[in-house]
């Protein structure tokens, strides 16, 4: 919104009619088109008609690049970083669709955009930065909640995560902690590696442990690093790892693997089978979610407030292929606890459930860009792409109650 409203106040103040928005992955790019299109009723409210239009880069039709050059209103260009940010990419190789000897990138210098980057903290490397520089930009604005350097140059305006809350600009966040496992802290105890500094003997031996941590009531998987007589207690907080002292660190040898041995004389090994415990962990969380959202879409159902649930996973493999681990707890758990809640009773688990992951496709004669995709249980072509078009297009639909999609599952972090 902020950048949207930044453009068209370059325009009506001064003039400025060629803008670039730079995002870092097409997911991204999905949510700004979608925003711009939503948003456009609201700022010819305030702008009046200005016949601000927008192109989406595509390695396909680069003809679309002297439309934006030579149209006299303004205009928004979409890219990806992945679409300019190597010599290889299409935008700096001749072609027939555009007229006379320039090259797709002359026609965007010749005009001087702004540049805008979205979540600039993801684009920050040397090559980014030079990739950006090529397009001979007027000047490159950063739009960031969280910006890599402290103190960015030329800051035009900052709202604090604190100042956003106090002034009623974003909702609270409430974490519910799964501390009570029922003993799978104890069993939920992974040796990943061993590590020996060069140089320093014996001494200097040290293991890195995944485990439960216990921290202000709330629970989560941590890696760890132990060293010889580190009490494991005192990092995790949790009654079960009371004794776990340790009493040795071994590398592999003789037949046995990487082993760390605790004074209660449990030992932990890098051949250790846990997935067990791990999946414990997972059935727990999700059970606690679902029972969360039928609550609160018990709640919400009279006002014609649509509640959605979003997982993210550690690996897409866990979902999508067999045995599909996180797939089928989440049916198993859905089924059994459906029952009490009306609202869900008539859906089975695979229509309330769609996963967004992306998948590298490189497409011929074009940018070569991370492609984006959605995934339910072995989908075809086609439910791949109507799962895509509902989390990442049609969100009208997703948040109402004409679609039984509730839950969304994807792999990627919070930022």
């Amino acid at each position: 919104y902020v950048y949207f409203r930044t453009m068209l106040e370059l325009f009506t103040r001064y003039g400025l009619r060629k803008f670039i928005v730079v995002v870092p992955s097409i997911a991204i790019l999905e949510g700004v088109k979608k925003a711009f299109a939503t948003m456009k009723a609201h700022f010819a409210s305030l702008y009046g008609n200005t016949n601000f239009s927008r192109i989406e880069f595509d390695g396909d039709r680069l003809g679309d690049l002297r439309s934006f050059a030579s149209n006299p209103f303004p205009t928004v260009l979409f890219m990806t970083l992945q679409s300019f940010n190597r010599a290889s990419n299409t935008i700096y190789k001749s072609t027939e669709s555009l007229p006379g000897e320039r090259k797709p990138f002359e026609w965007i210098q010749a005009v001087r955009p702004i540049i805008v980057l979205d979540e600039p903290q993801n684009m920050t490397s040397d090559k980014s930065m030079q990739a950006v520089r090529t397009l001979k930009p007027l000047f490159v604005l950063h739009y960031s909640a969280t910006h890599r350097r402290e103190h960015e140059p030329n800051l035009v305006y900052k709202l604090t995560p604190m100042e956003a809350f106090r002034g009623g600009l974003v909702k609270q966040i409430e974490v519910i902690g799964i501390a009570d496992l029922s003993g799978v802290a104890a069993n939920l105890l992974q040796l990943e590696e061993i590590v020996r500094l060069p140089g320093r003997g014996k001494a200097a031996i040290s293991a890195r442990v995944r485990a439960i941590t216990l921290k202000d009531g709330i629970s989560k998987i941590e890696v760890l690093t132990l060293k010889q007589g580190d009490d494991l207690y005192a990092k995790t907080k949790l009654e079960e790892h009371k004794g776990f002292v340790v009493k040795k660190i071994a590398l592999a040898s003789n037949d046995e693997p990487n082993r760390v041995i605790f004074e209660n004389e449990i030992k932990i090994t890098s051949s250790d089978e846990v997935i067990g415990s791990r999946v414990d962990v997972w059935k727990a969380q999700i059970e606690r979610t679902l029972e969360t959202h039928f609550k609160r879409q018990a709640q919400l159902e009279k006002h014609g407030i649509k509640v959605l649930s979003l997982f993210f996973i550690d690996r897409v493999a866990n979902y999508t292929t067999e045995p599909g681990t996180i797939r089928k707890l989440f049916d198993e758990s859905f089924n059994c606890l459906k029952k009490d809640y009306p609202s869900f009773a008539a859906f089975a688990a695979n229509e309330v459930r769609a996963g967004y992951f992306a998948k590298k496709k490189a497409k011929k004669g074009s940018s070569d860009e991370i492609v984006d995709d959605a995934t339910n249980e072995n989908p075809t072509e086609k439910e791949a792409k109507e799962a895509f078009k509902l989390i990442m297009q049609d969100k009208e639909r997703l948040l109402g109650f004409s679609s039984p999609v509730s839950f969304i599952l994807a792999p990627r972090a919070l930022k």
